[in-house]
């Protein structure tokens, strides 16, 4: 395999996991809040609102926007293009965050 290869991999890896970081119910748990109890029961951006406040809603949703921007931005930096399938690898990575959240 070569290093790009190496890199794809854990860079696919690493924007799972980004991507699985439940930050609605990380913020509401650390305000003593279990989201999943309250209002729709989503962990997402609006329900914090409803429970905590404009101010938490907009906190979460740019979290949740960071995970998947950051992992695809690392990848363009990363990952050279060579004219092969890394020229995929942001998409690729990316897909790996959605699949991650959700």
């Amino acid at each position: 395999m070569s290093e790009n290869e190496y890199k794809l991999i854990l860079l696919c890896v690493l924007a799972y996991f980004s991507g699985a970081i439940p930050i609605g119910y990380l913020i509401a748990k650390s305000k003593g809040i279990d989201i999943r109890t309250f209002g729709s029961g989503n962990i997402g951006a609006t329900n914090v609102g409803r429970a905590l406040g404009k101010k938490w809603q907009l906190t979460v949703l740019l979290l949740d926007i960071l995970k998947g921007f950051l992992p695809v931005f690392l990848a363009r930096f990363f990952l050279k293009d060579s004219g092969n399938y890394f020229s995929f690898g942001p998409l690729i990575v990316g897909i790996c965050a959605i699949i991650g959240h959700n």
